[in-house]
C-alpha cells in the first residue's frame, strides 16, 4: 500500500519543478556564459533603444558582397534593425554554394538549425544547409556544416569577430528561449536595390545566376517593402517562389 502511494506523489512533486529553459541550459557552458556576461546589458540596452523585448523573435540577413550582417527584431507585426555588423570574412566568390570542397557561401533562404555552444570557433549558429532548393538543384556530394561562427577564419561559411559572434549567439539564444522555433537567415549576393541589379545582371561572369538571383531579389524586395519576413515556398523544380505571388499572371 506504501508503494501504491508513493508513486502518485512524486509525480506531483516532480511535475511541480519548473523545466530548464533552453537559455538556461545554453548559459551552462563556459563561453556562453562569458557571452552574456559580456554583451547582456548591452542587448537589452539595444532593445529598449527599439523598443522591444530580448525575447522577441529575430530575422536575420547577410549580403556577401557587402560583408553586412544584420540582425531584426520583431516589433508588433514588422520588423525593425536590432543592428548590423560587418562579417569579418568569407571566402569564396557571388554565387551559390553548388558542392563540398567549393568553398563558397550558399546564397539563399535558410534557417539556424544548430547552436553550438563548445565550436572549433568559440560560438556558431549552423545553417539548414543543404536545403530542399539545394538538395533538388545540386548533385552529391553537396558539403555541409556551413556556420554562422567566430574566430574570423571561413570555409564557406560567414566568419565574425568572437566579440560579434558573441553578441549574435546570445541574441538568437534569447529569441529560441523566447519560443522562436525558427530563426530564419536570408542570405543574398548583395544587396539586391535596383541599381545593384541592373549593374550586376550587366556582367557576364555572373549570368549564370541569373534565375536564382532574379527569384533571392523577389525575396529581398517584399521584406525592404512590409519589413515582414516573406513566405518562401521551393517548388519540384528548385524555384524560390513567393506564397500568394500570381506567377502566372505578373510572368515568371
Amino acid at each position: 500500500m506504501r508503494n501504491f502511494i508513493f508513486v502518485p506523489v512524486l509525480f506531483f512533486l516532480t511535475s511541480m519543478v519548473p523545466s530548464e529553459s533552453f537559455e538556461q541550459r545554453q548559459r551552462t557552458f563556459p563561453r556562453v556564459r562569458e557571452a552574456f556576461e559580456t554583451m547582456e546589458s548591452r542587448i537589452q540596452q539595444r532593445c529598449a533603444k527599439i523598443g522591444v523585448s530580448s525575447a522577441d523573435p529575430i530575422f536575420i540577413r547577410a549580403f556577401k558582397e557587402e560583408k553586412e550582417f544584420e540582425i531584426w527584431k520583431l516589433s508588433g507585426n514588422k520588423y525593425v534593425l536590432y543592428d548590423s555588423f560587418r562579417i569579418c570574412h568569407t571566402s569564396g566568390t557571388l554565387g551559390p554554394k553548388k558542392k563540398q570542397g567549393d568553398l563558397q557561401v550558399p546564397e539563399g533562404v535558410y534557417h539556424i538549425q544548430v547552436f553550438n555552444p563548445a565550436s572549433n570557433y568559440h560560438l556558431s549558429l549552423g545553417l539548414n544547409y543543404p536545403n530542399k532548393r539545394d538538395e533538388i538543384v545540386n548533385k552529391a556530394p553537396r558539403g555541409g556544416d556551413i556556420y554562422i561562427h567566430g574566430d574570423c577564419v571561413s570555409a564557406g561559411c560567414m566568419a565574425m569577430t568572437d566579440i560579434q559572434i558573441q553578441e549574435i549567439y546570445s541574441v538568437a539564444v534569447l529569441a529560441k528561449s523566447g519560443g522562436q522555433e525558427n530563426i530564419p537567415v536570408h542570405v543574398f549576393p548583395y544587396k539586391m536595390n535596383i541599381k545593384n541589379v541592373i549593374a550586376y545582371g550587366k556582367r557576364p561572369e555572373y549570368k549564370q545566376h541569373a534565375v536564382l538571383w532574379r527569384q533571392l531579389q523577389m525575396v529581398f524586395a517584399e521584406f525592404e517593402t512590409k519589413h515582414q519576413i516573406p513566405e518562401v515556398v521551393i517548388d519540384a523544380k528548385g524555384n524560390y517562389l513567393l506564397a500568394g505571388f500570381d506567377y502566372a499572371e505578373k510572368g515568371k
